[in-house]
């Protein structure tokens, strides 16, 4: 058996791993190679575990839950976000609004009173 280094205490915990190295007590499982304690039950992660493991992309999966309701992937903002088709409506009539508004300005030959220009900007 390997002695163990200076600052490891085998009498109040401290452990050595299969891998030959040597772990601190509160460790539940090897810094090295990730083995679980010899004589401990196997916990479910902690919330910081979970945190950390979603910080690195290692997320749990419920997240997909969103895109299993039938959201769409739309691309803004780099990631995935819910899409709502009632909004995306009534952006598309305001534009459509805007335009017509537009035409009849120039038909009329007429600018708008704030901003000077046929296609208002305020």
């Amino acid at each position: 058996m390997r002695l163990p280094p200076s600052g490891i205490d085998p009498s109040v915990g401290d452990w050595l791993c299969a891998c030959g190295n040597w772990n601190w007590a509160r460790r539940n499982e090897c810094n090295k190679c990730m083995t679980p304690h010899p004589s401990r039950p196997k916990l479910p992660p902690s919330k910081h575990d979970e945190r950390l493991n979603r910080a690195v992309g290692l997320d749990s999966g419920a997240g997909l839950s969103t895109a299993e309701r039938g959201a769409k992937r739309t691309g803004d903002g780099g990631g995935f976000r819910e899409f709502d088709e009632e909004e995306e409506t009534r952006r598309k009539s305001r534009a459509l609004e805007d335009k017509r508004e537009t035409e009849v300005r120039k038909a009329a030959k007429q600018k708008c009173p704030y901003c000077k220009r046929f296609a208002c900007i305020c």
